[in-house]
Formats: C-alpha cells, sequence, structure tokens
C-alpha cells in the first residue's frame, strides 16, 4: 500500500531526524532546529506538521530575543539562566515528540534517509556566531540602515546552509556528486557571502564594532572558498596528503570562529 502523501514523488529527500533536530538545539539554542526544520520543510512532503512545529519555535524565538531585551529588573531576568535554558530545550523537545517524531518515522518507513547529527552539529555552531552577534546588535541603539544589514545576514546564513550539504554527500560517498555540489552550488554560495559583507561595509554610519565583525566575516568567507578548493582536490585525488590539507583548513576554520564569537559578545 502507498502512502497517498507520497504519491508521484519519485525519491525521497534526506530529512534531519529527531536526535539532529536537538543536538541543533543543545548548541544553538532555538534558532538552529528552525533552521533545520526549515531545510526539513523544503525535502518532505509532509509539510503541515513541520510548518506548525516551526510557528511555535519561532514563538520560542520570540520569547528568548524578548527576554534578552527584556529590562534587566524585568521577570524574565529573574529566572536563573539553567532553569530558563532547560526549560526552552524541554519546550523545544516537545514541540519536536509531538509534530514532527511520526512524521519522521513515516520517511524512515518508506525507505527515506536522515542527515547526520555531525551535519546538524556542524550548522548549528557555524550558525551561532551569527546569530549570536545578531542578538548583540539589536541590544544596542541603532542608528544605521539595519533593514539592510538584517536582509544580507539572512542570506548570508542560508547561503552557509546550503553549501554545508557538500558534507553530508561526503559523508554518503558520493564523491562525484559532491565535486559537481562544490563548483555549481557551495562555491557561488561563498561568493555570493563575500559581496554581501562588501554591501554591510557599504552601510553609512556603521558602527565600529560591526566594522571589525564584518572584516572578519569577509575572512570567514574567503577561507570557506579557500575549503572548497582543497575539498574538490580531495574528491577527484583522495590521498592522506590531500586529506591532511582537508584538516588544516578546517582547523583554520575553526580559530576563525571563535574569532567571530568573540566578537559577537
Amino acid at each position: 500500500m502507498t502512502d497517498p502523501i507520497l504519491d508521484g514523488q519519485k525519491t525521497l529527500k534526506p530529512l534531519f531526524d529527531k536526535r539532529a533536530l536537538m543536538v541543533g538545539a543543545v548548541l544553538g539554542g532555538c534558532v538552529a532546529p528552525a533552521i533545520l526544520l526549515i531545510i526539513n520543510y523544503q525535502n518532505s512532503p509532509r509539510k503541515e506538521n513541520i510548518k506548525k512545529a516551526l510557528l511555535l519555535i519561532g514563538l520560542l524565538n520570540v520569547l528568548v530575543f524578548g527576554s534578552i531585551l527584556a529590562p534587566v529588573d524585568s521577570f524574565p531576568n529573574r529566572i536563573p539562566d539553567a532553569v530558563f535554558g532547560l526549560v526552552i530545550l524541554s519546550a523545544v523537545y516537545a514541540i519536536i515528540v509531538f509534530f514532527v517524531s511520526q512524521d519522521l518515522q513515516a520517511h524512515a518507513q518508506q525507505g527515506g534517509t536522515f542527515y547526520s547529527a555531525w551535519g546538524a552539529a556542524g550548522i548549528a555552531i557555524a550558525a551561532s556566531g551569527v546569530v549570536v552577534g545578531a542578538s548583540y546588535l539589536y541590544m544596542s541603539q541603532l542608528s544605521f540602515d539595519t533593514k539592510t544589514y538584517d536582509s544580507a545576514m539572512n542570506q548570508f546564513s542560508i547561503n552557509e546552509q546550503k553549501s554545508f550539504e557538500v558534507y553530508d554527500l561526503m559523508e554518503r560517498g558520493q564523491f562525484i556528486e559532491a565535486s559537481i555540489f562544490v563548483e555549481d552550488e557551495a562555491i557561488p554560495a561563498w561568493e555570493a557571502n563575500i559581496n554581501l559583507t562588501d554591501t554591510v561595509a557599504s552601510i553609512k554610519d556603521l558602527p565600529k564594532n560591526y566594522i571589525e565583525y564584518n572584516n572578519v566575516l569577509k575572512e570567514y568567507c574567503s577561507l570557506r572558498l579557500e575549503s572548497l578548493d582543497v575539498i574538490d582536490e580531495y574528491l577527484t585525488n583522495p590521498t592522506e596528503q590531500t586529506r591532511w590539507h582537508v584538516d588544516l583548513i578546517h582547523s583554520e576554520i575553526d580559530q576563525i570562529l571563535k574569532r567571530l564569537d568573540e566578537l559577537s559578545r
């Protein structure tokens, strides 16, 4: 018996499972599972429950950022950070179990595959610097074109997440597909991100801390482009030496992500 939801769908695209969604929540707060669910929404034929889960997690994000912006002596800021974080994680878990768990099980029963939890962790960690930076920036009085800035950062995050699909292809051993993806999707995504940092740099009256953050973000883009060249070399010539080169460039990326995290505090 066929699933009516899948009628006419030839292949199932991979999704993030419950474990990956919670890994994202632990490492990236409410924003990371929302990003992962957006990817699931794009890939899954079962969209209704994902839409409901996204709405509720969106409300959780409003609550979290509202508490950040709330006055120091207000009720949200009287709740211990550990308790508040545990409540938010529990809420995310409940939303995932109630709204998307059954659909994920159905996806598996239909022979669908899942992205790795490591992929979810990478997305959460890489996106966290931008997210933390955005929350910090909103806490100050902004006198520049925030609409342009926010639009650029939002598109930056979308491009970044898209490029990370190469790691899932590599993990599944699809080296030819990964090499094509690097050339057709990942490299253009990071070239677009460099252009976005130029757009941010052109914003009038951009505060000094924003300028510094944006400069490091541009370095990050350049490193990502360099890493893709190295990855493409490894995909076509998977030797110990090219693997070592991949690990080396990713250690440099880890260092620049730490710099971004420090600047966003």
